[in-house]
């Protein structure tokens, strides 16, 4: 019975499950932080370790904190979007991605694409995930490929 249970639970998960599950891999962070305020840096060191240890809740709390302090920090702003995404707040999360996208002058732009095209998917924007989805496979970048993938499965 266990294992039929299992079975049952394992397939359904699959069939009905999230589509982007299959080619979701959360954002690991570069190592370096270039800011030179030293009090959004222990702010920021304080984040990421929450964040390492996938504590989203604290690394968004944390991460907002940077923000507030250097609304320029883009990279503190992707990672507080990604935390509130793993978080399931989505809402936040957008706005964060949206944020990076239109500061248009940062390295986080393309992975603010691929998350804001992800929270779409999740938020049930189906119009929306396909056209983010459909700007990033005409990018050619390093999502283009699972973004091709999944725009398959939304069509």
């Amino acid at each position: 019975m266990a294992v039929i249970g299992g079975t049952f639970l394992y397939s359904g998960k699959n069939q009905g499950g999230d589509v982007i599950d299959r080619y979701y891999k959360i954002y690991e962070p570069p190592t370096s932080q270039r800011s030179g305020i030293i009090e959004a840096n222990a702010d920021f060191t304080l984040a990421l370790e929450f964040y390492n240890t996938n504590d989203f809740a604290n690394a968004a709390l944390f991460f907002s904190k940077v923000v507030e302090s250097n609304p320029k920090d883009m990279q503190s702003v992707l990672l507080n979007g990604v935390s509130n995404f793993e978080d399931k707040k989505y809402p936040e999360a957008k706005l964060s991605f949206s944020t990076v996208i239109a500061d248009n002058n940062n390295l986080f732009i393309e992975t603010a694409k691929w998350y804001l095209a992800l929270c779409y998917v999740k938020t049930n924007e189906k119009e929306k995930a396909i056209n983010q989805l459909q700007i990033i496979t005409r990018e050619d970048g390093i999502y283009s490929k699972d973004a091709g993938k999944i725009l398959r499965k939304l069509k």
